[in-house]
């Protein structure tokens, strides 16, 4: 039996304000040298507890730290004993988690593979809709991940992938690549310029 301990008596503290929360939170202190896998399979497929339950025992007792999120439809503590490797919450702060992730995986939502391609974090895409697959694809075909159908997902095809994506170092490679030409276009600020750029040129056509 896989040592055991009840996640609800250990919160994150992770804030992605506090530049030192990474180094000193609880969950910090668990993870150690271990690698960090975190899992979020977004607003609707966290609800179901099948696929939280799916994934406990994908990666229970590897040598991974896993972190998974749940929503707030159960509690993890009605999930019983979890493997001391794992630790599930209701919500994390994504951006904070994924700045220390080994290996991302998800659903294939945008926002979820901007994040991790941002921070150079390699992909395990589980689409669960058509445009996921669609987006997984693209990361694919990028090198900075791997992705996994419905009618594959199994327990050992989620270990071999997971197991492929952290020892194969050409997936980081990739993700960092395409991380740095993320930050490199500008973001929210340059996107603000563009549109103000736009506008102005709109305005002088029509005065």
């Amino acid at each position: 039996m896989f040592p055991v301990m009840d996640t609800s008596t250990h919160p994150c503290h992770w804030w992605p304000n506090s530049p030192d929360a990474a180094t000193r939170s609880p969950i910090s202190l668990r993870v150690g040298n271990r690698p960090l896998v975190y899992i979020s399979m977004g607003t609707v497929n966290n609800k179901e507890r099948a696929v939280v339950e799916f994934f406990i025992q994908a990666f229970a007792g590897r040598d991974e730290f896993v972190l998974l999120t749940t929503g707030n439809q159960f509690t993890p503590a009605s999930l019983g004993n979890i493997p001391e490797n794992i630790a599930i919450h209701p919500w994390l702060p994504q951006i904070a988690v994924v700045k220390r992730a080994a290996l991302f995986i998800s659903h294939g939502g945008l926002n979820s593979i901007h994040d991790a391609l941002y921070f150079g974090v390699p992909l395990l895409l589980c689409p669960q809709q058509e445009e996921q697959t669609l987006n997984g694809s693209r990361v694919v075909d990028l090198g900075a991940g791997l992705m996994l159908h419905k009618k594959h997902l199994t327990i050992e095809t989620v270990r071999q992938a997971a197991t492929q994506l952290l020892t194969d170092d050409r997936f980081k490679t990739n993700a960092r690549q395409i991380g740095e030409t993320l930050r490199a276009a500008g973001g929210m600020a340059k996107a603000a310029d563009e549109i103000e750029e736009l506008l102005k040129e709109y305005a002088n056509r029509i005065s």
